[in-house]
């Protein structure tokens, strides 16, 4: 943060995904068999967000500004066999809308955004760099997701940036503490 703010001398809008390698999105499976491995990470996950915000908010709170952290719609809705998962992005949810009401008054708007069935980092058949509908590359491994997608095709990260560019160009300024869903419709069902 020192050096963007000594560079730029603000920060309007950030968006963030907590680290990458921290352990959580290799959790899959039911808590009585889950490694004890498993289980501490959620909390690794957990404070990695929590140092991100810390990070960030000061540099906004005389001016205002923008926040979208990208979570998981694994947050949103339980599902069997996600349980850890689930939990450490709900949590992140949780953790996201809540500290979005400490800083409504600071003009700071903070909001989640969570993806389900998008072709994201660590998508199997994803392509490097830019991606969009007509390179992804699906194979067997796609057929299940796209059976509980009610768009009946998978989203792709240039359709996530168009959605959270909203939630970070300056032009709407009145959400705050909120979760989106951005999963095909998954959310719903």
């Amino acid at each position: 943060m020192d050096r963007t703010l000594s560079r730029f001398g603000r920060l309007d809008a950030a968006a963030l995904l907590p680290p990458r390698g921290i352990g959580v999105g290799s959790i899959r499976g039911t808590l009585m068999r889950a490694p004890i491995e498993h289980i501490q990470a959620i909390g690794t996950y957990f404070e990695a967000t929590c140092y991100v915000l810390r990070a960030v908010i000061p540099a906004m709170q005389k001016r205002g500004g923008q926040i979208v952290v990208f979570t998981s719609d694994s947050g949103a809705r339980p599902e069997a066999g996600w349980s850890l998962y689930g939990a450490a992005r709900a949590g992140q949810n949780f953790l996201i809308r809540a500290v979005a009401l400490e800083h409504a008054a600071d003009g700071i708007c903070l909001n989640a955004v969570g993806s389900k069935n998008a072709i994201t980092i660590g998508f199997p058949g994803r392509p490097p760099g830019h991606v969009t509908d007509d390179a992804v590359v699906l194979g067997e491994w796609a057929k299940p997701l796209l059976a509980e997608t009610p768009l009946g095709r998978l989203g792709t990260m240039e359709e996530l940036a168009a959605f959270a560019c909203v939630l970070l160009d300056g032009s709407n300024r009145f959400q705050t503490a909120q979760y989106f869903s951005f999963s095909g419709g998954w959310s719903e069902l």
